[in-house]
């Protein structure tokens, strides 16, 4: 379910956060191939119980690609400028679309590269926060109520992530939902968010507030050391843990780092060589065999 007023993140690679971003935000649809069913609320509301379902509910939503999808030789105003043109109601006046074009370079901090172009590759332009900035202006001028980021701090040096994170608190405080990938945060980043979803191989493995991740860590036994960050100290513990495989009644031991993980062999020749082969690969990962 998708509150208002508030900045959710997904972390770690390959969990399937991009994959549960599309399906939220409603770009991935049923083929005769791959069937797409999730229960979307909003709020209260099921958004596929709504005249048209997702589909015609995208209309409010704003959806920001990992890649900068964007004209290289446009200028900041000309894109957004571009993209009001072609997606505002026609009754929207030349001065209006103007007047929100300003007010938007204004709020994203683009005022002084709005009439440089935007560059990429070989072409010099405006830095990679500011091409950011811009593709989030470019969703922006529909005033959607969500907005979608993918992982919109890669590639980003440390300032400028900060400087982006800045904004979309300021959107979320707005009233705004302000749904977005993230991997590897800073420490500071991390504790800047709302609502934390934590994901693993497509299971979640946490929903909450990010000042109670510690908590719900430390009660499982793991405790977060002192000067760590939080968001660090998560992925490679939970990369640690992620090697429990369940494949018979017959019980072997490894140790991971003082944490004890199930293995289970059957008797069959095949499965046996094949615990070894996972007993030699937890082996080189620093696993102890009892």
């Amino acid at each position: 379910m998708i509150t208002t007023r508030a900045i959710y993140t997904l972390i770690f690679s390959g969990a399937g956060k991009t994959t549960l971003l599309n399906v939220l935000a409603g770009r991935v649809v049923s083929t005769n191939r791959v069937q797409v069913s999730a229960d979307i609320r909003y709020g209260y509301t099921n958004i596929q119980s709504l005249p048209g379902g997702i589909q015609k509910f995208r209309q409010r939503i704003a959806f920001v690609p990992q890649e900068d999808v964007v004209n290289i030789l446009s200028t900041p105003r000309e894109a957004i400028h571009f993209s009001a043109k072609l997606r505002l109601p026609q009754s929207t006046s030349n001065k209006e679309i103007e007047a929100l074009v300003n007010e938007y370079l204004e709020k994203l901090g683009l005022s002084k590269c709005a009439d440089v172009i935007i560059g990429g590759g070989l072409k010099k332009g405006i830095s990679g926060g500011q091409k950011k900035r811009t593709c989030i202006g470019i969703e922006l001028v529909t005033d959607p109520g969500l907005i979608f980021l993918d992982e919109p701090t890669s590639g980003l040096d440390a300032v400028s992530a900060e400087d982006l994170m800045g904004l979309l608190n300021q959107l979320a405080r707005a009233g705004n939902v302000v749904i977005f990938t993230i991997h590897q945060p800073s420490s500071s980043i991390f504790l800047s968010f709302d609502k934390l979803i934590l994901l693993s191989e497509g299971k979640l493995m946490y929903h909450g507030s990010t000042t109670d991740v510690p908590a719900y860590f430390e009660k499982a036994g793991y405790a977060l050391p002192e000067l760590e960050n939080p968001a660090d100290w998560v992925l490679v513990r939970v990369e640690m843990l992620d090697v429990r495989i369940d494949i018979g009644p017959k019980a072997y031991l490894f140790c991971l780092h003082g944490t004890y993980l199930p293995l289970y062999l059957e008797s069959s020749p095949a499965l046996f060589i094949r615990g070894l082969k996972i007993w030699w690969l937890l082996l080189l990962r620093g696993c102890t065999y009892l």
